[in-house]
C-alpha cells in the first residue's frame, strides 16, 4: 500500500482514534459518561404530597375519631423510637443532615477494557474501516486466530478459579513451603535457616516455572501458577500478606521469558511464524532458544541481587483447612490434560486440532463437573467461598454455589478488550500507516546490530504499552516488515540479515514486553492483576509494575538483541522467498 494512501481524512482520524484509545488503555483511566443524579427535589415533592394527603384525611375525619387515631399512633411509635437506627451509611448521613439522599439513574463507565471496542464502533460508524477489517480482526490472518487466544484465556480463568475454590492451591503451597523448611542437622541460626530455605525454594520454583513456560507457554502457567503463588505468599511472606511479593513478580517475568522458545508457547510467536511462513520446529526455535536461555539466567541473577533480602522462608503453619478432593481431582486432571493437548495440537493437521475447540471442550466439561457436584450435593459447605458472596447470593449459594461463584469471577470483559485490540491494530494496516512506519524503520535499520537493538527497545518499551498488548505490537510490526517500503528497501534486499534480525528481535522483544511499563502490555498482565485481586492482594498499579520491571526489561532486551544479531551471522537464514510469499 503506497505512502500516499494516508493523505486522507479517514487515515488521519483513524490514527487519532487509535492513539487516544491506546493511551486511555495504558493509563487505566475511567471515564464516567453517565452518573446517578441526586433526586432531592423528587423526594421533597413526594414528602409534600404525602403531607397534603395526611392533612386532607385529618380534615375529613370527625374530631372524636381523629383523637383516637392520633393516640393509637403515638402508642405504637413510642416503644420503637429508641430502637430505630439508620440502615446504611448513606441513611446515617442523610439523617444527620436532616434529609435523606436519594439517587436515580445508572452509572455508565468507559474503562480500559471497554475503550477498544468503543473505538472500533466509532470507526465503523464513521466509515473509517469497513466490515472486512472487523472480520480480519475476529477471524484472524495466516495462522493467527484471535478467538483461539480469547477462548484459551476465558477457559483457563474459569478452571483456575474453580480449582482455587477447592483449597487445592493453598494445600499445595503449604506442602511446598514445609518441604523447603525441612530440618537440617547443621547448627544454624533462625535467620540463616530462613535465608537458606528462601534461596533453595526460589531457585526450585524459578526453574520449574521456566521449564513449564517453555513447554506450555506463559498464559497457562500464569493462570494456574499465580493462585498457587498467592497462597504461598501468604505463608512465606508474613510481613506483607496483601502486597505481591518478589516471588509473584519473578514468576510473571520468567514465564514470559520462557514463552519465546516455541511457536505454540505464545500468540505473538504465532503471528511472526505465520506472517513469514517459518517452520515451527526448525527455523523458529533455532533463533529463539539461545537468547531465551541466556535471558532466563540473567533474570535469575538479577532477581537474586534485587530480592535477596526478601527471599526468606520462615517455618509455615500447618494447613488449616480441607480440600474438596473430588472436585479438585476432576478440575486438576482437566487442566493438566488440556495443557498437554494444546501443546501437541500444532503437530496434527486436523480440523479438530484447533485451540478454541480444545479449550472450549475443556470449559464445557469443567462447567459440567461443577454443576454435577453442586446438584448432587444436598448440603453445601465450602469454606473456600467468600462469606460476603454467600450472604449476598443466598439462593445461588443453596443451589449451585461453586458454579455460580466461579462463573461470576470469570473476566468476561476481556473478550471485548482483546477483540477490540485485534481489530484496531489491523485497522492501521488497512489505512496505510504500516507503509509509513515501514519506510521510517527502514531508514533507521542500516545493519543487523542497529536493527536488533532499535527494534528490540522500540517494541518492548513503546509498542507493547502503546498497542494495547504485545499481540497488538506484534501484528503491527509483522505487517510493517512485510510492506514493500521495508522488505524491498535497497540496503535490506542487499543484506537480508537486517530483515531477519528485525523479525527475531521483535519476537524476543514482544515476549519480554509483557513485563513492560504498563500492565496492559499483555493480556497475561491484566489477568495476572485480576487473579491477585481475586485472592485478596492489593491492586498493582502501572507505577509499581514499571518500577519493578524497568531494570529487567532494559538489561534483557540488550542481551536478547545482541544474541539475535550474532545468530544472523552464525546461522543460515530462512529463505527470503518464504517471507515475501504473502504480500503486505
Amino acid at each position: 500500500m503506497p505512502v500516499a494512501d494516508v493523505n486522507n481524512w479517514r487515515a488521519g482520524l483513524g490514527l487519532a482514534i487509535y492513539l487516544i484509545t491506546m493511551i486511555f488503555v495504558g493509563s487505566a483511566f475511567e471515564l464516567h459518561l453517565v452518573r446517578p443524579f441526586r433526586a432531592t427535589g423528587i423526594l421533597r415533592a413526594q414528602q409534600k404530597r404525602e403531607h397534603l394527603k395526611k392533612t386532607w384525611n385529618n380534615l375529613r375525619m370527625p374530631v372524636a375519631r381523629r383523637g383516637q387515631v392520633q393516640e393509637s399512633q403515638s402508642l405504637q411509635r413510642a416503644p420503637r423510637r429508641a430502637q430505630e437506627l439508620p440502615a446504611s451509611p448513606g441513611a446515617i448521613a442523610g439523617a444527620t443532615a436532616g434529609r435523606q439522599e436519594v439517587y436515580r439513574g445508572f452509572d455508565l463507565v468507559v474503562d480500559q477494557k471497554a475503550a477498544p471496542s468503543l473505538a472500533v464502533a466509532v470507526m465503523l460508524s464513521t466509515t473509517i474501516i469497513d466490515g472486512s477489517v472487523l472480520r480480519r480482526g475476529v477471524t484472524g490472518v495466516d495462522d493467527l486466530r484471535p478467538y483461539d487466544v480469547l477462548v484459551l484465556f476465558i477457559v483457563f480463568a474459569y478452571i483456575s478459579t474453580a480449582l482455587h475454590t477447592t483449597g487445592f492451591f493453598r494445600y499445595m503451597a503449604t506442602k511446598v513451603a514445609r518441604y523447603a523448611t525441612k530440618d537440617d542437622e547443621r547448627r544454624m541460626t533462625q535467620d540463616q535457616k530462613e535465608r537458606r530455605n528462601g534461596k533453595s525454594l526460589f531457585s526450585f520454583l524459578y526453574f520449574f516455572w521456566f521449564m513449564s513456560g517453555v513447554l506450555f507457554g506463559n498464559d497457562p502457567i500464569i493462570l494456574s501458577g499465580t493462585p498457587f503463588l498467592a497462597s504461598l505468599g501468604r505463608i512465606i511472606d508474613l510481613r506483607s500478606s496483601t502486597a505481591p511479593s518478589p516471588w509473584i513478580f519473578s514468576q510473571f517475568t520468567v514465564a514470559n521469558i520462557a514463552s519465546a522458545v516455541f511457536v505454540s508457547s505464545n500468540p505473538t510467536n504465532v503471528v511472526v511464524a505465520g506472517g513469514f511462513q517459518l517452520n515451527y520446529l526448525t527455523e523458529f526455535p533455532k533463533f529463539t532458544v539461545i537468547p531465551t536461555i541466556l535471558c532466563a539466567l540473567v533474570a535469575f541473577c538479577l532477581s537474586f541481587s534485587v530480592d535477596r533480602k526478601a527471599l526468606r522462608v520462615p517455618s509455615p503453619p500447618r494447613f488449616d483447612g480441607h480440600v474438596l478432593k473430588g472436585r479438585a481431582m476432576a478440575q486438576g486432571s482437566l487442566i493438566a490434560v488440556t495443557l498437554v493437548v494444546v501443546w501437541v495440537s500444532p503437530f496434527f493437521h486436523s480440523p479438530f486440532a484447533q485451540i478454541w475447540l480444545i479449550c472450549g471442550a475443556a470449559g464445557v466439561l469443567s462447567l459440567l463437573v461443577d454443576l454435577t457436584i453442586d446438584l448432587s450435593t444436598k448440603k453445601h459447605d465450602n469454606p473456600h467461598l467468600p462469606r460476603d458472596w454467600v450472604q449476598h447470593n443466598p439462593r445461588l449459594a443453596k443451589l449451585v454455589p461453586n458454579t455460580a461463584y466461579t462463573f461470576s469471577k470469570v473476566p468476561w470483559d476481556m473478550l471485548l478488550f482483546g477483540g477490540g485490540v485485534f481489530v484496531l491494530n489491523f485497522a492501521l494496516t488497512s489505512l496505510g500507516w504500516t507503509s509509513v512506519i515501514g519506510k521510517a524503520l527502514a531508514s533507521v535499520c542500516v545493519n543487523p546490530w542497529v536493527a536488533t537493538l532499535f527494534i528490540g527497545y522500540l517494541a518492548s518499551v513503546v509498542l507493547c504499552p502503546l498497542c494495547g498488548t504485545n499481540i497488538g505490537a506484534t501484528i503491527l510490526l509483522v505487517e510493517t516488515f512485510k510492506t514493500d517500503e521495508f522488505k524491498n528497501a535497497a540496503h535490506i534486499v542487499k543484506n537480508p540479515k537486517i530483515l531477519w534480525a528485525s523479525v527475531f528481535s521483535a519476537t524476543m522483544a514482544t515476549n519480554l514486553g509483557a513485563f513492560s511499563i504498563t500492565l496492559s502490555s499483555s493480556l497475561a498482565g491484566l489477568l495476572w492483576q485480576w487473579l491477585l485481586v481475586q485472592d485478596g492482594y492489593k491492586k498493582i498499579g502501572n507505577r509499581q509494575f514499571a518500577k519493578r520491571n524497568i531494570l529487567f526489561l532494559v538489561v534483557l532486551i540488550g542481551v536478547s538483541s545482541l544474541v539475535v544479531a550474532g545468530e544472523c551471522y552464525w546461522f543460515s537464514l530462512p529463505k527470503l522467498a518464504s517471507a515475501s510469499s504473502k504480500s503486505a
